[in-house]
């Protein structure tokens, strides 16, 4: 719509928060997840879920190209720091130990 009425868009900030923070495409990564894990298992289903996975692995690549656009070195910074799929299990034990109350863990009872 904002292009029918000439309007520039503006973009939100660079999501880097939540599960942002351990993955850079954390919602194509849930649907792939959703797809493998059916109980019962059809031809079609199968085809379905290699295809879509295949979709899952390369297309966010286009969508991390507008992102570099964007966002510029902001963007780069975070793809240095913030894995593609698989996230880094030095980031999986940040995340579980950090204290909810902002106390450093030898302030926790």
């Amino acid at each position: 719509m904002s292009l029918l009425g000439k309007i520039k868009p503006v973009f939100p900030e660079m999501p880097t928060q939540g599960l942002f923070r351990l993955i850079r495409q954390p919602i194509y990564v849930a649907f792939a997840l959703t797809l493998w894990a059916v109980p019962v298992w059809t031809p079609d289903q199968l085809a379905l879920a290699i295809s879509y996975t295949a979709y899952f692995l390369i297309a966010p690549r286009l969508k991390e190209k507008r992102f570099e656009q964007r966002y510029g070195a902001a963007f780069d910074r975070y793809r240095d720091r913030v894995p593609y799929i698989i996230p880094r299990r030095t980031a999986l034990k940040r995340t579980t130990k950090e204290p909810k109350d902002g106390a450093s863990p030898a302030q926790q009872p």
